[in-house]
């Protein structure tokens, strides 16, 4: 068989030479100018003027929630069950002073009590009349007599060691048996002590009464003590200076003991606590942090460090504390309210803030891999990062 034999067409001959012509040309122009395919140019640091940053003496350090509220309140309870009784003048829409006093409770069987303190006081009256007029004088009378014979003997004791010869030997002068069985000293010690009960007792000193007479005293002692207690118990005082909200402000209603029954707060002084979510609040020293809110009442509020501890669940919580006027208290309710919070530490001098995105554009090195402070002092030689923040760092820039 005979191969068959084809041929262009001489629209695919056109063809093929003008792609070829093309090539051609291609090829010599790229030799005769010598070109070769462009690398991407290396990155360019944006332009840098530290004087574009402001200087602030404090940086941002985070937002969070945070729970504001009186900085110093307290709950009231009822101290027994009884009747509630508000103090003359009482206005609980006035603030009251410490200590003052704004209510008290009643109990149904203090008449009873008193009256049987009354009836102790009269049964002491008449046993110490009878002590006074019978038996005192009669006490006297007996020690006078005690206090004779002791100085008898204290005579006699005293001239046996003056004269001791006159009682030794076979036949002494004076019969031994006369000796009294005590030293001088003794027997003046006992005249002392006679002298002095004797002085005790005239005077009417209490301790040296009728054991029953004294058993008496103690006993109205002790009531007189419980209905003292019971009376400082009763009386609702201020334990703060502040403004009093009654549960109930009906005057006079019954109320059990435990029963809250007033909250006292402080409007003078805001508290801000704290869960910190972030660990920049972590990194810079606690006592530098102070925090901002906007109180419901309308401005401001800045409040300063005051301490930390932990939660029920062991949380680390940061607490702020601030003067403010009693609207913006009031505004938050007795129990407070959640808001948004923006914490920031105070610098120890003025630093120029500046931000994040400013620095990463500047780093064409990849640097900041090493962390801020390390990225910040190979960028900018001499600079030093004083502070990490939110959204921007504090920096000392170079000297000029």
């Amino acid at each position: 068989m005979k191969r068959r034999h084809t041929s262009d067409t001489p629209a695919t001959a056109g063809a093929r030479h003008l792609w070829s012509y093309r090539s051609l040309a291609l090829a010599s122009a790229l030799a005769f100018c010598g070109c070769t395919p462009r690398e991407p140019a290396p990155p360019v640091a944006a332009a840098w003027d530290w004087r574009a940053f402001p200087s602030e003496d404090r940086l941002l350090v985070a937002h969070q929630t945070a729970h504001a509220g009186p900085a110093r309140s307290a709950i009231v309870r009822a101290p027994a069950n009884g009747v509630l009784r508000l103090a003359a003048g009482i206005d609980p829409d006035q603030p009251l002073a410490e200590g003052a006093v704004w209510g008290r409770i009643e109990l149904g069987d203090t008449e009873a009590e008193d009256d049987a303190i009354r009836r102790l006081e009269a049964e002491i009256g008449r046993r110490r009349q009878r002590y006074i007029e019978i038996e005192l004088p009669a006490l006297l009378a007996q020690l006078e007599r005690e206090l004779r014979a002791a100085e008898e003997t204290a005579a006699a004791a005293t001239f046996v060691e003056r004269e001791p010869e006159l009682f030794a030997g076979d036949r002494p002068v004076l019969d031994p048996a006369l000796r009294p069985g005590v030293s001088a000293g003794q027997a003046a010690q006992a005249v002392n002590a006679l002298r002095e009960r004797r002085e005790r007792l005239a005077a009417g000193d209490a301790a040296l009464e009728p054991a029953d007479l004294q058993a008496l005293r103690s006993e109205l002692e002790r009531r007189r003590a419980a209905r003292d207690f019971r009376t400082r118990q009763l009386r609702l005082t201020a334990p703060l200076a502040g403004h009093l909200a009654l549960a109930d402000r009906r005057d006079g209603r019954a109320v059990t003991a435990g029963e809250t029954i007033a909250l006292l707060v402080d409007p003078t002084a805001l508290r801000i606590s704290l869960r910190p979510t972030s660990p920049l609040l972590l990194a810079v020293p606690a006592e530098t942090l102070e925090v901002e809110i906007s109180v419901p009442a309308g401005g401001t509020v800045r409040a300063r460090f005051t301490g930390s501890g932990f939660d029920a669940t062991g949380t680390p919580v940061l607490w702020f504390e601030a003067p403010v006027e009693p609207a913006a208290v009031n505004s938050l309710g007795a129990a407070g309210a959640d808001l948004p919070a923006r914490i920031f530490t105070r610098l120890s001098s003025p630093a120029l803030i500046v931000p994040k995105l400013s620095v990463a554009a500047h780093d064409t090195g990849d640097r900041l891999a090493a962390g801020w402070r390390a990225a910040i002092s190979q960028l900018f030689p001499g600079a030093r990062l004083v502070a990490e923040g939110r959204t921007a760092v504090a920096v000392e820039p170079p000297a000029r």
